[in-house]
């Protein structure tokens, strides 16, 4: 039992307790819903933080890549201003070039006139010995000798015949070399006139690279200058026309009633032809990884792709006839070849050259190996400068219109093939 002490500590904490208990609220009574409000309102702004953290994420990506795409073609810019003042110097050169020729030209000229007086004054005195020796021969030596008082008098005229004969030999022989000299200097004339024509013509080229290099730069710098979005537009745009080019063209190919006598493949030897271009491979012939990657219609790459800055000389790889030439852009921008040039060469190979910049030969006209007939560019579809290059078997492959699909109404003019007629480049290459 409690003592009175500790029923009067007992009585004081009961009445301590039940003075605090009815101090605290009464929970039920809270409104719990405002508490479920508060929670749901934290997660909805913890998500909402998630989504602009991810967003922000994504857009230092894409600053990052715009920022990586903004230096790759400021990075071009500087390659091709690089380019543009390689050109200036080649064309500065080519001018020097020009002037010397002309000089050694006006030379040569200036002796060419020189040797001819000479030439006529030298048959003016053959003519005239020639005359005396007629008016002579008229007379006998009886004659001579009857008609002078002397026999001195007799054997200095006779003398003096001797040397007229003499001097009408000696001038012929002095003609006759003169006459060489005169040949060989107009050979050489000629042919600065020739190097002077070419000079001439290779300043032209240039300068078309130059001015071509010049736009390619500018566009360049405007993508750089904050329309990427753009350029990556144009670049999609590209990629979609070039697809349903390659697509087109395969099926068009395919359809083709050209006859292919493989009897008249050259075999496959090396060195048969010289490399078009110097520079870089970036894709070789066939099923390349670019090919396996969905590109040319499923189709493998028919040709050989060089890498080279803008203006970079093209030659050819051998001998031959120029069948044709052409600029698919005229068409349909950025789609296909660009501009091309088609050569037949003696061997039953013929070579295509495509995306170049400049075109300096004519259809119908006939060039060596090694000779330029064009310059490297970007035209047509391209990523970036090269030249394709392909290998025909001449019996396969025919210029003509296509359709196109990239751009409905339009026709491509360029060399289409039974695809068997296309060859691996490196067949015939050293």
């Amino acid at each position: 039992m409690l003592n009175n002490s500790s029923k009067k500590l007992f009585l004081g904490c009961a009445i301590i307790f039940g003075v605090f208990a009815l101090t605290l609220p009464n929970i039920s009574s809270v409104d719990a819903g405002i508490i479920d409000d508060l929670k749901n309102a934290i997660n909805e702004q913890s998500k909402k933080i998630q989504s602009i953290d991810q967003e922000i994420n994504a857009i230092q990506k894409k600053v990052g890549a715009v920022q990586k795409e903004r230096r790759t073609l400021e990075g071009d810019v500087a390659s091709l201003q690089k380019t543009e003042n390689q050109l200036e110097a080649e064309i500065n050169a080519a001018l020097k070039g020009v002037s010397s020729a002309e000089d050694k030209i006006a030379a040569l000229q200036n002796d060419i006139r020189q040797k001819e007086r000479t030439i006529n004054e030298y048959k003016n005195s053959i003519a005239e010995a020639v005359r005396t020796l007629s008016a002579n021969d008229d007379i006998t030596l009886v004659e001579v000798f009857l008609a002078k008082g002397t026999l001195s008098d007799f054997w200095s005229r006779a003398d003096t015949l001797n040397q007229f004969n003499v001097s009408v030999g000696e001038k012929t022989a002095d003609l006759e070399k003169l006459k060489v000299g005169l040949n060989r200097e107009v050979a050489e004339e000629r042919a600065e006139q020739a190097k002077l024509l070419a000079l001439r013509s290779e300043i032209e080229g240039k300068k078309e690279a130059v001015e071509y290099a010049r736009g390619e730069k500018n566009k360049l710098i405007a993508s750089a200058r904050g329309e990427e979005k753009t350029y990556q537009a144009t670049l999609a745009e590209k990629r979609k026309l070039r697809a349903a080019f390659e697509q087109n063209l395969n099926q068009f190919e395919s359809r083709l009633n050209i006859a292919l006598n493989p009897a008249s493949i050259p075999v496959a030897q090396s060195s048969t032809l010289i490399m078009p271009m110097g520079g870089v491979i970036t894709q070789e012939f066939g099923y390349t990884a670019f090919a396996a990657g969905g590109a040319y219609g499923g189709k493998g790459h028919n040709g050989m792709d060089i890498g080279a800055p803008v203006g970079t000389p093209v030659k050819a790889a051998r001998g031959g006839v120029v069948k044709g030439t052409g600029n698919t852009d005229a068409a349909c921008a950025r789609a296909s070849y660009g501009k091309w040039i088609l050569i037949e060469h003696d061997n039953g190979l013929s070579t295509l050259y495509a995306h170049l910049s400049v075109i300096s030969v004519n259809p119908g006209q006939t060039v060596t190996g090694g000779q330029a007939i064009g310059y490297s560019g970007n035209t047509g579809y391209s990523t970036g400068p090269h030249l394709h290059f392909t290998v025909y078997a001449t019996d396969g492959v025919r210029i003509q219109g296509l359709p196109s699909s990239s751009c409905p109404g339009a026709t491509f003019t360029l060399p289409v093939a039974n695809p068997q007629a296309y060859l691996n480049p490196r067949k015939y290459l050293p």
